[in-house]
């Protein structure tokens, strides 16, 4: 099931969209639409989105910063086997990195807005989330 994002954010989704010059079905690796879950910042996003198990990080600020969306997988029947990874994005881009992940793991992530090395905004760590088939 897609989250549903607020009228506001999706004209702001679309219009990087629009100066990236994304076109379908790429723009859907990087529309929030297609989210199932998505974590705003200001000055930058994050999302999981199912279809194509891809991370998307997105700055919407191209002030300098970068985003950083850290993930952890909890693999299907171990509560203690993980991987764990960074999807970055800076200048004002949204980047979609994409992984294979198995049916039945769970993955949750978390955004953070970096200047340098240096945390300047940390969204903390998601619910656990289904990855789905």
């Amino acid at each position: 099931m897609k989250r549903k994002i607020g009228a506001a954010l999706l004209s702001v989704a679309a219009a990087a969209t629009t100066v990236l010059g994304l076109q379908s079905p790429a723009a859907a690796q990087t529309d929030p639409s297609y989210c199932v879950y998505a974590i705003y910042l200001p000055g930058g996003w994050g999302c999981f989105i199912r279809d194509g198990d891809n991370i998307v990080a997105s700055d919407t600020k191209g002030d300098g910063n970068h985003v950083e969306v850290t993930w952890m997988v909890r693999h299907q029947g171990s509560s203690s086997y993980y991987e764990a990874g960074i999807c970055s994005a800076g200048y004002g881009l949204t980047i979609a990195c994409d992984y294979n992940f198995d049916k039945g793991d769970d993955i949750r992530f978390g955004v953070g807005i970096y200047h340098g090395s240096a945390l300047v905004d940390d969204s903390g760590w998601s619910s656990w989330i289904d990855v789905g088939a």
